[in-house]
Parts: C-alpha cells; structure tokens; sequence
C-alpha cells in the first residue's frame, strides 16, 4: 500500500512538466528570486511561479495533460495556479486543436515551422473557415464596401488603430502611415482574431500574419482583455480613398486567408452556423 508521501510525490511528479508558455504579446515576466526575468514561448511553467503582465500584454498557458488552453490579460504578481484556477473550465479550442498545438509547440527544432502532417490543413481541413465565411455574410449590411453589423456579433469585441509612435487613435491617415490594432475582447470567451481589410477598389486581404502551424497563439486576445497588437503593425496603403476593416472573431482558430477565398466565391449561402465576433469600422486613407 502506498503512503499518503508517495502518492503526493507521484502527484507532484506527474503534473510535472506539462505547463508552458504557448505564446506571449507585450511584456511578460516571471519573478526569479528579486528579480523579473522575461517569459519567453515555450518556457516551462509551474503553478508556483509568479508572473505579471503589463498592460496591453497577455500571456497564455498550454497544460500538456490536460490539452487546454488558458490566457491572462495585465496582472501584477500572480502565481500560475491562481491564473489557472480563477478560470476553471474556460479554455480554448478542441482537444484536437490542442493535441495539433502541442505538436506544433514541440516539434523538436524552436520554430512554429511542422511537418505536413502536423499542418493545420490536415488536422481538420478548411470547414471552420467556410462557416466562418457564412457567418460573416449572415452579418452583412449591404454589399458597399462589405458592411458588417456590428450588433449582429456574436462576441463583445471591438478595436481601435494606434499610432506606434505617439499612442494617438488613428480615424484618418496619410498612406504610408503604420499603425497596429488595441483589441478589445468584452466576452467571457477566449478569442483568435484577424482583420480584413476592404480596399476602396473592394480588394480584400488579411492584415495579421498566420503563423504554418496554423494556430494563431500569437493572435489570442484573452477574455475581458484589451491588447496591444505592437508586434504586427499593418501600413496603410494605396489606393486612396475609405478602406473598410472588419475584426473577425472566433473561439477556435482559423485561416483568413481560407475565408477569404470562400468570401470571394459566387453563390456562397450566408447560413453559417459558427458562432463569431465581428466589428467593422472605416478609415480614410488620404494623400
């Protein structure tokens, strides 16, 4: 028969080794000693370890165990544990998404770079992204310029462009002026995001990178959160004239480049079932 010891030690022992850093955006520390040192991907973690967050910087936590996914916006000194059992339950994504994350996390060589068949578009193929698609036209206004309500959403988010330089709330701009995205997440959900930009000419593209893996743990906007997106700032670009950008939401990852082909398909029905955060706004882009 076991001792009470032995079985705390085969707990401790267990546990283990299964927590990390599965992304950081902004300044993120863990303290060391009585010093604070800075929390890189991939660094393991323990429940002990106490960490803050900065304003506008988030960090997420993968448990290699029990396959979730947790995320904090700004704290100033709090242990791992805490941060994991203030939100319970309220992880992202599948079991499957996070048996692809993990694999993508530790593929053995420190790059998000995976063999094919660890590639996002083998693990679940592009069905998220056409009902992504569906749902964004389900939301729709008008044809002009692509509309999206903002009342139809689905999740409480909305953004503001930021000026790297000064911090100022950018409404108009010169072209050639760069900017990144503040996201504000208002849900109890943790989301992945993207930005699609409708130019005057009504082109459309993406304006966040999408890492191969196809994960987007650099694009996870924790619950309640707003972020500073400052690593992936977007220059506003010809042609001139009133681009339309719309923030799409979703609890699961996704790859906006996928929905936007979909998008751009003749006859696509706007009957999707994903549920999804939109919210458009415009910006003058001006000589």
């Amino acid at each position: 028969m076991l001792s009470v010891a032995s079985m705390l030690i085969m707990a401790v022992a267990t546990y283990a080794g299964n927590l990390f850093v599965y992304s950081v955006t902004g300044s993120v520390e863990r303290k060391a000693g009585n010093a604070w040192q800075t929390l890189t991907k991939r660094a393991e973690l323990q429940e002990s370890d106490v960490v803050r967050v900065k304003d506008g910087a988030s960090l997420s936590i993968i448990d290699k165990s029990a396959q979730k996914i947790y995320a904090t916006g700004a704290v100033d000194g709090k242990s791992v544990g805490t941060i994991i059992k203030e939100q319970g339950s309220a992880s992202s994504a599948s079991t499957q998404f996070v048996a692809h994350a993990v694999k993508s996390l530790f593929n053995g060589n420190g790059t998000d770079n995976i063999s094919h068949s660890a590639a996002g578009c083998t693990y679940r193929g592009d069905i998220i992204e056409s009902d992504i698609a569906k749902s964004i036209l389900a939301k729709k206004n008008s044809e002009a310029q692509f509309n999206v309500s903002n009342e139809k959403s689905d999740f409480g988010v909305s953004f503001d462009l930021v000026d790297p330089k000064t911090g100022e709330i950018v409404v108009a701009a010169k072209a050639g002026r760069e900017v990144y995205f503040r996201v504000k997440n208002n849900s109890s959900k943790i989301l992945y995001v993207n930005v699609i930009d409708v130019a005057s000419n009504g082109e459309m593209a993406e304006c966040l990178p999408i890492d191969d893996a196809q994960t987007l743990s650099h694009l996870l906007i924790p619950a309640n959160c707003v972020i500073d997106l400052e690593d992936y700032p977007i220059e506003l670009t010809y042609p001139l004239g009133t681009d339309n950008l719309v923030l799409v939401a979703s609890e699961v990852p996704y790859d906006l480049r996928q929905v936007n082909k979909f998008l751009k398909m003749p006859n696509i029905k706007a009957d999707g079932k994903q549920q999804i955060g939109v919210y458009s706004r415009t910006i003058a882009i001006m000589q």
